[in-house]
């Protein structure tokens, strides 16, 4: 709507849309802190941010094992019991009826659907609640894997060759952002070589965003331009070039007719010049 309306005046738009982002843990990545980190940024404002993750591809020798370090990691760093989760502080609610009801029902389709609940999966109206939850073996018919989350659900999936994580990302609309564990760099070239989004953190979750000497923003589907310190200033200002022409010797004066064949220096400035237009 905002661009339709832009497009009217020709007016350019800068849009900031969000997506599903992946992440990739490979099998050299250090499993823990990975596992930490998608912890922290899943359940950070209860999955109400654009860079989060959406789901997780990990390589199948880690996967059990990652799946297991996420669920540890959401009990150490909110509470070890359903309840204590339910009470902490570091746990923000969802924004609203509407939105904690379209989350909700991602979930209870995803289950319906087959999905297995790792941990978490606990709701409550009343306080709009939605418990960080994992879940895995989730079909690909479940409605969650068709939009953006933006709730504290998790999805995480095994792959057996990096060409089929690949595969999978692409074969999905352009995320907003990406994120790569790996020690391997040939993997890491790979993976970035390899896919299109709008911005990537290897090693960390969600750190590109704070950074402001490097531009955020989307392609495709999850945005329209850059922004973030000096790309954000370039981004929402109009460069107007201007020229001062030299008075004593104006450089155009060379090149006013008539040409003289035989006038070779005039000759080489025009054609150096009329290859530009």
């Amino acid at each position: 709507m905002v661009m339709r309306d832009a497009a009217r005046n020709l007016a350019s738009v800068t849009l900031e849309l969000g997506g599903k982002n992946p992440t990739i843990v490979d099998e050299t990545a250090d499993i823990g802190e990975a596992a930490a980190k998608i912890a922290w940024l899943k359940a950070m404002n209860a999955g109400q941010s654009c860079i989060a993750t959406d789901y997780v591809l990990a390589h199948e020798s880690v996967y059990e094992r990652l799946v297991e370090k996420i669920v540890a990691n959401l009990e150490r760093q909110y509470g070890a019991t359903p309840e204590a989760r339910a009470e902490s502080p570091d746990l923000c609610r969802i924004i609203h009826e509407r939105h904690f009801n379209r989350v909700r029902a991602l979930l209870d389709d995803a289950v319906q659907r087959g999905a297995h609940i790792a941990t978490g999966g606990r709701t409550d109206a009343a306080s709009r609640y939605i418990e960080p939850t994992v879940l895995t073996k989730v079909p690909e018919v479940a409605r969650i894997w068709g939009e953006e989350t933006f709730g504290p659900l998790l999805l995480v999936r095994p792959y057996h060759t990096l060409e089929d994580a690949l595969r999978y990302i692409n074969s999905r609309e352009r995320p907003l952002a990406m994120y790569i564990w790996s020690k391997n760099t040939r993997n890491i070239e790979t993976i970035l070589s390899g896919t299109r989004n709008g911005d990537v953190t290897i090693n960390d979750c969600g750190t590109h965003f704070y950074n402001p000497n490097l531009p955020f923003g989307g392609v495709n589907n999850s945005g329209i331009g850059k922004t973030h310190g000096e790309f954000g200033f370039l981004e929402f200002s109009n460069a107007r070039g201007i020229l001062r022409q030299n008075r004593i010797f104006p450089i155009t004066n060379p090149f006013m007719p008539p040409y003289s064949k035989h006038n070779s220096i005039v000759r080489t400035m025009l054609e150096g010049v009329v290859k530009w237009f």
